[in-house]
């Protein structure tokens, strides 16, 4: 069995292609443009793709929309199986809590136990991150991006060889783990005056 593994929901990003589980081409990647590029290179290495895998966050809003397009677009174009696996997942350890900046005063916070999610994720506001830190003796802690709030936080990216053999987490793909609704701007009445 071919499976390409995609996860794109913080920088950088990761694929991975393997055949009967074991890892035959890795990348890391930068942005869209990469991810494509990437795709492409993996593209050249196989005959049939059985599977794609890709990490459904939580993360960054348009990372993981463009991991999950191109899945559709691969699925669609090999007929190959698309999963969606959650990017939290995407770490060596089984036993874990990880963290992310969610903006606006708030952050997503996830524990994992024995390598699947038993606590998460959730959306919590920053207020309670020094608390959190202190609750999790002997259990590394991860943040998925820069936390200024606790500088001594290890970051560190999700990885797509990590999400590989995570069946039990496994779903068809869908929708993103979306914590809360987009953000959209308003404009304010000073905008719509100038542009009168």
């Amino acid at each position: 069995m071919t499976t390409l593994v995609i996860e794109n929901s913080s920088a950088p990003g990761s694929l991975t292609l393997a055949r009967d589980g074991v890892v035959v081409h890795e990348r890391v990647f930068h942005g869209a443009g990469e991810l494509a590029t990437e795709v492409a290179r993996a593209i050249e290495l196989f005959t049939r793709l059985d599977r794609v895998i890709v990490g459904i966050g939580p993360g960054s809003y348009t990372g993981l929309r463009v991991g999950i397009a191109t899945a559709f677009g691969l699925s669609l174009a090999t007929n190959c199986q698309r999963i969606g696996c959650p990017s939290i997942l995407g770490f060596a350890e089984n036993d874990y809590t990880v963290i992310g900046d969610a903006r606006r005063g708030s952050f997503f916070f996830a524990r994992i136990t024995n390598g699947v999610i038993a606590e998460g994720p959730q959306l919590l506001p920053k207020i309670d991150l020094s608390n959190l830190v202190g609750n999790q003796p002997g259990i590394p802690l991860f943040a998925v991006g820069p936390m200024p709030e606790l500088p001594d936080v290890e970051v560190k990216a999700p990885s797509a060889r990590f999400l590989l053999g995570k069946e039990a987490s496994y779903a068809p793909l869908g929708e993103p783990i979306y914590l809360k609704e987009p953000h959209i701007t308003q404009r304010t009445p000073a905008n719509v005056n100038e542009q009168q």
